[in-house]
């Protein structure tokens, strides 16, 4: 319950302690006593405490509130406004418009590189094949579906390889279900690549006096990674199969 201030009327303090967020009166000869919940106090709230709240709760809300000035007198520079148009940086709609398609979702395997993945084994090592795990219904219809959308987006293509690991279902915050494939089978017998660890105080030279960083969030990045013809080695077994 909230307790707030009535305007123009003074009540006693024998009525209500705004402290303990308590009302009391009488209702005929019965004295009643309302309480209020502590917890829905409006109280400012730091950004830690809020992702502890999320990690604990799985839940969450983020609200953000920006000082919008509209001129009601002109509707359609104020739609330019919006857009961009007339941002500090007059650029970045144009280079989002002429790069749109890379926004898009992909719907084919991305092209041939100089160099593409490829996954080495030790020597005379069989091939890796480990049984499916078991899924419930909900799991099973989430992964029918997933798998569908990798098919028509021509992300994936049925197989027969010998090689075989198993698919499961990881649980997001926002309710849905990332598809993951458990590779630490494989990983324990591939050949790890080896390069050198950048010295950070160079890094931090060379960054000396930067104003404007560029940041990437790529999506479904490993599915824009070609492979090489060992491709077999990537194979995962679900429970409608391979």
């Amino acid at each position: 319950m909230w307790f707030g201030a009535c305007i123009g009327l003074a009540l006693p303090d024998s009525w209500g302690h705004w402290p303990s967020m308590t009302m009391t009166f009488m209702a005929g000869k019965t004295q009643v006593i309302l309480k209020g919940d502590q917890s829905l106090t409006k109280a400012e709230c730091s950004l830690k405490t809020i992702s502890k709240t999320w990690e604990r709760e799985d839940w969450g809300l983020l609200l953000e509130v920006e000082n919008v000035k509209i001129d009601e007198d002109n509707e359609e520079e104020s739609e330019r406004e919006e857009e961009g148009e007339k941002s500090n940086l007059p650029m970045i709609p144009n280079l989002l418009k002429r790069f749109r398609g890379l926004f898009e979702m992909p719907k084919e395997l991305p092209p041939r590189r100089a160099v593409d993945n490829r996954i080495l084994t030790v020597d005379e090592q069989k091939p890796i094949n480990v049984r499916p795990y078991k899924y419930g219904y909900i799991q099973k219809e989430e992964i029918e579906k997933l798998v569908s959308e990798m098919l028509q987006a021509g992300i994936i293509r049925s197989s027969r390889s010998s090689y075989s690991s198993p698919v499961l279902l990881v649980k997001k915050r926002d309710g849905g279900w990332r598809f993951c494939v458990n590779y630490r089978k494989l990983n324990q017998v591939t050949i790890s690549d080896k390069f050198p660890i950048p010295i950070i105080e160079e890094l931090l030279d060379e960054l000396h006096g930067a104003e404007v960083f560029s940041k990437l969030d790529l999506r479904l990045g490993y599915h824009q990674i070609r492979m090489k013809e060992d491709i077999e080695k990537t194979e995962f077994y679900t429970y409608e199969g391979h």
